[in-house]
């Protein structure tokens, strides 16, 4: 019989010090049900203990029928979903009776970061963490037993709402958060190079594939600019004292949804203009507490406008972190997600069978790395697949796609190629693909390494594999060298082109 206080338990793929992973411990701490975390991978020791400290019990890295004995125990199971093999995995599998949510941390808008509409589906509910998720998850959604909604996430900002602000002469302008392509615009260095405010000097606090990055194209701009990159701070309320205005231009295919990182700036009284290339931000009322702008020249615009006002920005700091006390702390989060355990706890549990493998064209079940690559990109870029099925030119047409696709979608621990082969280091169709993000990238002797690992295991088309080994050997007899950056992008596709003749491009 169900206790008059339900029992959620709050599954996700790591509890770790991430925005998701706060935003759930932040719920589960201030819930009036009874909870219980479950992390399908080990924790990270920090979060751990943290949840321990709230008196909340962690299920940690269990072994695949404890972590379904935790699902049957449960009257709610809270999925905290985005893109990892370990999530996918077990969401596919055949699940015991149980009432479940999906509760979605990402846009979904963007390679690697969408979330299969099939997982969506096998949830009694779709809760979306920002309007700009909701666009990319409403559809699978629909198709639920009950309506999707947006529920904002929230976080414990008590320590960032008593900052008390340093006095400078000078306007800083800060970013915090990682330094990678798939959250952050590469051109964020030049964006601010055009805003010519004296004196103004720009923070970046955190780490990431981008920095080397930034900080050439930083130095590149010469003494007269002011850069400085602090790299990953444990504790970043020394920085936050210090910036006056929070700047965060998106990536073009950025996965963020709700960001932590905007929360804590806001608490702190600062604030921020973003760059939104889509949609819009559910985090900031434009012109009262920050400034959401959707093209290059009004994000460099409205930062200049601000330096040059310290009134203004001061107003707006102050409406941010009134905004940031009243609607990100965790009790608003607890009050929708109550109404939607109210709607849940309605329902019968119920059973999930398993999402099988698919197939290749003579029935065969396809190999199991290349099924969980395509399951979670789930049709979102053809080139893979069409890679995978098709022949002749079209096979190599969506081969240049991928090698033409820069970094973002390689990911190592965000859902992308090398998570996924982590999962299944001895998969030739993965080991093949990511030879192909190294060739795509100026890196030869390791495309090459990989290609032959590829062939070494078995992969089934040799004469694609050869064509591609003997353009990246011909290119370092004519270079001498393997130098890193050659070949580039275009040189490494165009010689392939060049040799096989006029292909189909359209993967």
């Amino acid at each position: 019989m169900m206790s008059s206080r339900p029992l959620v338990l709050h599954a996700i793929h790591c509890l770790t010090s991430g925005g998701a992973s706060q935003a759930m411990l932040a719920l589960a701490a201030h819930a009036t049900s009874r909870v219980r975390i479950l992390s399908l991978t080990p924790a990270r020791p920090e979060a751990k203990a943290l949840a321990e400290s709230a008196g909340i019990q962690v299920v940690d890295g269990p072994s695949f029928p404890q972590a379904l004995r935790a699902l049957e125990d449960a009257d709610i199971v809270l999925v905290h979903a985005w893109n990892a093999p370990e999530l996918q995995e077990f969401l596919r599998s055949e699940l015991p009776p149980a009432r479940m949510i999906v509760w979605v941390h990402v846009a979904g808008r963007g390679i690697p970061q969408v979330v299969a509409a099939s997982l969506l589906e096998r949830s009694d509910m779709v809760v979306a963490s920002s309007s700009r998720c909701l666009q990319h998850v409403a559809m699978a959604g629909k198709s639920c037993p009950l309506s999707p909604r947006t529920i904002l996430p929230s976080c414990d900002l008590t320590r960032f709402s008593t900052i008390g602000r340093k006095v400078a002469g000078h306007c800083t302008v800060g970013y915090v958060g990682s330094l990678e392509e798939n959250k952050l615009d590469p051109n964020v260095v030049a964006l601010f190079a055009r805003v010519t405010i004296p004196g103004a000097e720009f923070l970046f606090v955190g780490d990431g594939s981008l920095r080397p990055v930034l900080e050439r194209a930083a130095a590149a701009l010469g003494d007269g600019w002011k850069f400085r990159f602090a790299g990953h701070a444990k504790d970043i309320v020394p920085y936050l004292a210090e910036i006056d205005l929070f700047a965060f231009p998106m990536a073009r295919n950025s996965y963020a949804s709700a960001d932590l990182a905007i929360m804590e700036a806001m608490s702190a009284g600062i604030p921020a203009v973003v760059l939104v290339p889509d949609g819009h931000n559910d985090m900031i009322r434009h012109g009262i507490d920050g400034i959401v702008t959707h093209r290059d020249d009004e994000f460099v615009a409205a930062i200049a406008t601000l330096a040059r006002n310290p009134a203004r920005r001061a107003a707006m700091g102050a409406a941010a972190r009134e905004r940031a006390i009243r609607v990100f702390s965790p009790p608003r989060a607890v009050r929708e997600f109550d109404d939607a355990y109210a709607e849940v706890l309605a329902l019968p549990t119920r059973r999930r069978p398993a999402i099988g493998r698919r197939r290749d064209q003579s029935g065969r079940p396809v190999p199991a790395g290349v099924d969980a690559l395509l399951f979670a990109f789930d049709s979102k870029w053809p080139a893979v697949e069409e890679s995978f099925r098709a022949e002749g030119g079209r096979a190599i047409a969506a081969d240049m796609a991928i090698a033409s696709a820069g970094t973002a979608w390689l990911g190592r621990s965000t859902g992308g190629l090398l998570h996924y082969l982590r999962r299944h280091p001895l998969d030739p169709w993965l080991i093949f693909w990511r030879a192909l993000g190294f060739a795509g990238q100026g890196l030869p002797v390791r495309a090459l390494a990989n290609f032959e690992r590829a062939r070494e295991l078995g992969f089934p088309h040799s004469p694609r594999l050869e064509l591609y080994r003997d353009i990246l050997l011909g290119a370092r007899t004519h270079t001498g060298h393997a130098v890193a950056g050659t070949p580039e992008i275009p040189a490494f596709v165009e010689s392939v082109l060049d040799r096989v003749g006029a292909v189909e491009t359209s993967a």
